[in-house]
């Protein structure tokens, strides 16, 4: 076996065991303790930090402290009540199901990391550079497809976005002539033509297929 191989698998092994001592629940309502104490910091630091200019003169070094403090408690806060929660459920009769949920979402989570960490190799390490010994490891095409579906994921970047429009990979290529190309080019076509008799000679007015064409002309622009 690679030794690529035998880091992944330690390492999803161990994001598993680590989620299935802790249990599912721990697992969801910790990420969501982050999410809150980032939340919590970003309101509540505008109206702290009037407070705090009182003891701090330079208002960046208030700002800083005042939301380091309140990151710091909430979390602190937010992972008291994520134990209690959790704990209360271990002891239940869903404690066994809790566990096998949170080693799952552990592997997940495993999987994740390694996809990241293969993200930023790709990002470091041009295609033409990287060894091919890498390749040889069988767990390098899950990788691949799990970076794959992360990037998908991400939204679009603004070199996508600013695409010339006669790329062809651009989203919305020309296909032909605007409406406004072809009324001026029927317009030009009517005014120009000269019409007919019957037997060759020239004659004054306009034919059946010249006031056909003004027709639509006029029909396209209303």
């Amino acid at each position: 076996m690679h030794w690529i191989d035998i880091l992944v698998i330690g390492l999803l092994l161990i994001s598993g065991a680590f989620a299935y001592a802790r249990g599912f629940v721990h697992e969801v309502l910790s990420i969501g303790g982050w999410i809150g104490a980032v939340f919590a910091t970003m309101y509540a630091t505008p109206a702290v930090e009037q407070f705090t200019l009182q003891f701090i003169q330079d208002p960046f070094i208030a700002t800083l402290v005042t939301g380091i403090v309140i990151f710091i408690g909430a979390l602190v806060i937010l992972s008291i009540i994520t134990r209690r929660i959790s704990n209360g459920v271990k002891e239940s009769a869903l404690g066994p199901l809790d566990r096998a949920l949170g080693f799952l979402f552990g592997i997940l989570r495993g999987g994740v990391i390694v996809a990241l960490v293969w993200i930023g190799y790709e990002w470091m390490t041009p295609p033409d550079e990287q060894p091919k010994w890498i390749y040889e490891a069988r767990t390098i095409p899950m990788i691949v497809q799990g970076a794959t579906l992360l990037k998908n994921l991400a939204p679009p970047s603004d070199k996508d976005a600013k695409k010339a429009p006669g790329d062809p990979s651009a989203k919305n290529p020309q296909k032909g002539p605007s409406l406004k190309e072809q009324s001026k080019t029927l317009l030009d076509k009517a005014i120009n033509a000269v019409p007919q008799s019957p037997d060759g000679s020239k004659t004054d007015g306009y034919g059946k297929k010249e006031r056909t064409e003004m027709d639509r002309l006029f029909e396209t622009s209303q």
